[in-house]
């Protein structure tokens, strides 16, 4: 009788080992591969969710005081280093003297400078052009994360940045900011007068065991997932395609057909200015261009379609910079549109990462230099 149920048992365990080794297998390849299997946030390019952690109270964050390379391209890897804030760059000095002027910046990939090493960024650049203007010894915090909207960035203001007491705060506001306020809203909470955006990940309680750790660092687990995650968008900030607001959609159409959407993130521009002047701060809400509003990309069609442009191209639609300006005006906060000294520039094409919409070397050189002239023809100190 043993006997018996031991042969029939015999093929579901020799299934079952086989099924071990092969998990074992996909395992220790997935480990050992360069293809990121996390995703903290669909919001942002894959090749950024390296830097990137789960946040209790603003979503996600850069990870903290690391160094570590990124492959941005093809041709191109970058190395990204933070600080003790999840800043990209140098260590922030804590003390002020009178003769220091700190500015900060928030924003998404462009402020954090995508694709471009350290030294380009467009904090380093505007001081840089600044510096030769002041005897002020200035300081200009990266405060950008990649997938970041201002609705992010209010929070990690309010939560964290706002305890560095910078004089200036900029916010560069991304064209594809009305989808993300449209995807992060949906994790928006208040507890007790103070709002949290949480990520799910982020409030999950940390894993103590051994065994827990092990599934927890588990590459085919996290892999699973993700993909899980792009099936069922509600799990993390949603897709474009899964809420009907591609990432650029405004730009193709009026900013009256997102009603909803452009009023989120015109909401959380000004309810930014309120924090920054509670915190004795001045508040400048800058934006630029992209690259299919200047120039013909038909000859890049993979970049048209992941930010779901159609149509034909070049497409520039001025609603949107006017919808920003007038709610800006309307609110008293500065607004700097940057569109015309793109559009004056002869080789403006350069300016433009060819694979993401963000802004290249050439790029941040120019809208750091654009930012500069404002604040210098209109000092905040007289404001």
């Amino acid at each position: 009788m043993l006997r018996r149920i031991a042969k029939s048992l015999r093929p579901c365990l020799a299934a079952f080992v086989a099924l071990l080794v092969l998990v074992a297998a996909l395992e220790l390849l997935l480990r050992y591969t360069d293809v990121p299997f996390s995703v903290v946030t669909a919001r942002t390019a894959a090749q950024y969710q390296g830097v990137l952690t789960a946040s209790e109270k603003y979503h996600h964050d850069l990870r903290r005081s690391v160094r570590m390379v990124v492959h941005h391209s093809a041709d191109r890897d970058i190395e990204v280093r933070t600080n003790l804030l999840g800043c990209r760059g140098e260590p922030i000095r804590r003390a002020l003297t009178e003769n220091d002027y700190r500015i900060l910046i928030l924003g998404d990939e462009t402020v954090f400078g995508a694709g471009v090493p350290e030294t380009s960024t467009l904090p380093v650049r505007l001081k840089d052009r600044m510096q030769r203007h002041t005897a002020l010894r200035l300081e200009v915090i990266n405060g950008g994360v990649p997938g970041f909207s201002p609705l992010l960035s209010r929070l990690r203001y309010e939560h964290l940045l706002s305890a560095l007491k910078p004089q200036l705060v900029i916010l560069h506001v991304d064209l594809s900011d009305a989808a993300d306020e449209a995807s992060f809203r949906s994790f928006l909470t208040d507890d007790g007068g103070k709002e949290y955006c949480r990520h799910p990940f982020g409030i999950m309680k940390p894993v103590t065991s051994v065994f827990g750790q092990t599934v927890q660092r588990s590459a085919l687990l996290n892999r699973l997932l993700s993909g899980l995650r792009q099936q069922a968008p509600g799990i993390l900030s949603i897709r474009g395609e899964a809420c009907d607001c591609y990432e650029y959609e405004w730009l193709s159409r009026s900013p009256g057909d997102r009603n909803l959407q452009t009023a989120h993130l015109l909401d959380s521009i000004t309810r930014l200015k309120r924090s920054v002047e509670e915190s004795r701060a001045q508040l400048l809400v800058t934006t630029c261009p992209v690259r299919w509003q200047l120039h013909d990309c038909s000859g890049n069609p993979e970049l048209l379609q992941r930010c779901g442009i159609k149509g034909n191209t070049p497409s520039l639609n001025m609603a949107p910079f006017l919808l920003l300006a007038d709610h800006c005006e309307q609110h008293g906060i500065r607004f700097l549109n940057s569109l015309d000294d793109f559009q004056s520039r002869a080789e403006s094409h350069e300016c433009f990462d060819e694979r993401f919409p963000v802004l290249s070397e050439q790029g941040q050189i120019l809208y750091a230099g654009s930012i500069a002239d404002f604040l210098i023809k209109n000092p905040p100190r007289e404001w």
